[in-house]
């Protein structure tokens, strides 16, 4: 997985000139961000999120509650891309 994380990275910058990297997860996703991190991500902002019981679903919110129950972790690649894609 962390292969192929990289190697979409390296792609991304060599053929379509990308060079910021951005992506979001639910603050209870520990593994992910753990994964995020260790490829060179770093948390940028974390948005509170309120759950809201609608008929048939439940949505995570924006909130301004100072206590909520989960947040939106935004992440910003922050790593070195090593090498270049390679055809």
């Amino acid at each position: 997985m962390t292969f192929c994380l990289r190697r979409l990275l390296e792609w991304a910058r060599a053929e379509l000139g990308i060079n910021r990297f951005y992506l979001g997860t639910k603050s209870d996703n520990f593994r992910a961000i753990r994964f995020y991190e260790r490829i060179g991500f770093v948390v940028t902002q974390t948005v509170p999120l309120e759950r809201v019981q609608l008929k048939d679903e439940i949505k995570w919110v924006r909130t301004d509650k100072n206590n909520a129950e989960k947040y939106d972790v935004r992440m910003e690649y922050k790593g070195e891309i090593q090498g270049d894609f390679v055809k």
